[in-house]
């Protein structure tokens, strides 16, 4: 089966990461130490351009997004946009917070923030946005939903793809929290690996605690010590994101542009991802959760997304 759902980078990370891996297994029966996880601490810091006292390190992030939605959910709603695929939205729920959905709409996707009129509420903005790809939000807004006493909490997990971040913001908002993750673009997904860059109040939310294990802590550090191998992996990705976009465009289908690792499309071809799916090859179905006739595609290597075309092909010469 050729999973062009999940989002995940179809490179494998660098020997020289799963080696470290390996190495470190001599002390797995040993805890991960508060100077161990400053190492991490400090290449991430030079990754983000950011401060490493600012940043905090989880299993995902849904982890680190729950955490903040624990301790700040009296008497707030939760503003996400729809369609939205957290899972922490069930820990908004069963905290008994208010679930506000922001329905985002094709074309152009846009929202007018400015009349939404949220205050002293929490508010989590995927940066780029997934499904669309598209980024929804300009940091004015997101300057003005802060100043309104607001926590936001910015996602931006696949920043790589697209290099507009909200980090810079930070030092100046206490109440500002940027999510990234090493799942993309650094093929990390099965590690799950998150990490946040929080303002002063945020940053009180997870204290001293070391939350990811150590797997995770040594493939992490030699994952960014050589970040020019996750910067290729990023050049064949939009490569072939190009590709895929191209091709389905050729076929017909309404393929809106992307700044992340997945094309929105859109098509009239009925029950395509179950199509699809007995072919072989699993795309995300957004009929039931968001829009009709609405698909998300991953982008995988060259091998995967000829046979994704190939059998495109097929399906519109049966229709």
């Amino acid at each position: 089966m050729i999973d062009l759902r999940s989002n995940e980078n179809p490179y494998k990370p660098l020997d020289k990461v799963t080696n470290r891996v390996y190495k470190d297994m001599d002390n797995m029966n040993k805890y991960l130490s508060a100077k161990e996880l400053d190492m991490l601490k400090e290449e991430a810091s030079k990754y983000c351009g950011t401060e490493k006292k600012r940043i905090v390190f989880g299993p995902g992030t849904d982890f680190l997004i729950e955490r903040v939605l624990i301790k700040n959910s009296q008497n707030k709603n939760l503003y996400v946009l729809n369609p939205c695929f957290y899972s922490s939205i069930t820990t908004a729920l069963d905290l008994k917070m208010g679930l506000k959905r922001i329905q985002i709409v094709p074309p152009n996707f846009n929202i007018i923030w400015d009349d939404l009129n949220i205050e002293k509420d929490i508010i989590l903005i995927d940066y780029p946005n997934n499904p669309t790809g598209k980024y929804l939000v300009e940091p004015s807004q997101i300057q003005k939903l802060l100043e309104k006493d607001n926590i936001v909490i910015i996602d931006e997990a696949g920043y790589e793809f697209g290099k507009k971040t909200m980090i810079n913001l930070v030092d100046k908002y206490k109440n500002l929290m940027v999510i990234r993750s090493l799942d993309k673009s650094f093929g990390l997904a099965g590690l799950r690996v998150g990490y946040c860059i929080c303002g002063d109040e945020l940053l009180k939310v997870f204290g001293n605690s070391i939350s990811i294990n150590r797997a995770s802590w040594s493939a992490s550090l030699e994952a960014l010590k050589y970040r020019e191998y996750s910067d290729e992996c990023l050049l064949k990705l939009k490569g072939e994101r190009k590709y895929v976009a191209d091709k389905l465009k050729e076929l017909d289908f309404k393929v809106y542009e992307s700044k992340a690792n997945y094309i929105l499309i859109e098509s009239n071809i009925p029950q395509l991802a179950l199509e699809l799916k007995g072919r072989g090859i699993l795309i995300e179905d957004l009929s039931y959760s968001w829009l009709r006739n609405h698909y998300r595609i991953s982008i995988g290597k060259r091998e995967d997304n000829k046979i994704l075309i190939d059998e495109l092909n097929k399906i519109i010469e049966t229709v």
